[in-house]
């Protein structure tokens, strides 16, 4: 009665760094292109992959975050998921729409995580095992650049552009970006029977409840030692925009504290 889902982060690549390398531009830029040289099969694809589909800030420069994290000391790199990115052309409408079957044959942020030979191998006849569904971690991108002013990514984009109410500049929302590829996703997702699963979501991006089946988020419910849940206003939020899906709460703090009796 538990349902299994494969995991994905579709807007960021956390590239690992040695402690003793500079936290800078130039520093990651050359990481990221030794990986592409001698990585490993996994490091080496997302260095490639972050080549194309590296968000830009307005200078026109990938849009880095340097973290510290148990999971990776290194660049958290904001990578637009649009799963036509680096095709020859726009697609039209119905394009658009089609499953994954049907877009084009480019390794992109999105196409690195889905496509029909994975899809076939995770969920075909001759899959090793049982998956409910996808499961999309980060959906609305907490460490990833509000915009991405890099371009070439406006020539196949599927989602309105904006701008900078700064400086003006044109630019693709990351909402809107992680829109085209949950809706693609789900598309072929629905198609074969299964479910779509995130965390994350929603705080603001609600317009992607709609591709989801089941909805959740982490939180802390322990602050400075005491017992702090959500608002009512956030839970008001997270059951209304779920409808008569879950809603999952993933408590993510000290339960050393956090003990029964809370």
């Amino acid at each position: 009665g538990v349902l299994s889902f494969r995991y994905t982060e579709p807007m960021t690549w956390w590239m690992s760094m040695a402690k003793d390398v500079p936290r800078t531009l130039s520093a990651a830029l050359q990481v990221r292109d030794q990986l592409i040289q001698d990585g490993r099969p996994q490091q080496r694809q997302m260095a490639v992959v972050s080549r194309l589909a590296a968000m830009h800030d307005e200078t026109g420069q990938p849009a880095l975050l340097f973290r510290d994290t148990p999971w990776a000391n290194g660049a958290v790199w904001s990578l637009n998921p649009n799963p036509w990115l680096g095709a020859a052309s726009r697609p039209d409408a119905a394009s658009a729409e089609a499953s994954a079957a049907s877009t084009p044959s480019v390794t992109n942020a999105a196409t690195i995580y889905w496509n029909p030979q994975i899809r076939d191998r995770l969920y075909g006849p001759a899959a090793r095992g049982h998956l409910d569904g996808e499961y999309l971690d980060s959906l609305e991108g907490y460490v990833t650049a509000e915009l991405n002013f890099r371009r070439e990514h406006f020539r196949t984009t599927t989602v309105p552009l904006t701008f900078s109410s700064e400086t003006k500049q044109l630019a693709l929302f990351k909402g809107l970006a992680v829109y085209e590829f949950t809706r693609w996703l789900a598309q072929d997702v629905h198609r074969m029977g299964g479910l779509m699963f995130a965390n994350g979501v929603p705080y603001r991006l609600s317009y992607l409840c709609p591709s989801l089946d089941v909805l959740g988020t982490e939180t802390d419910w322990l602050e400075d030692g005491k017992y702090h849940p959500a608002s009512l206003a956030t839970m008001d939020l997270w059951r209304t925009m779920s409808g008569a899906k879950p809603y999952l709460l993933l408590m993510n703090t000290d339960y050393d504290q956090f003990t029964p009796d809370r």
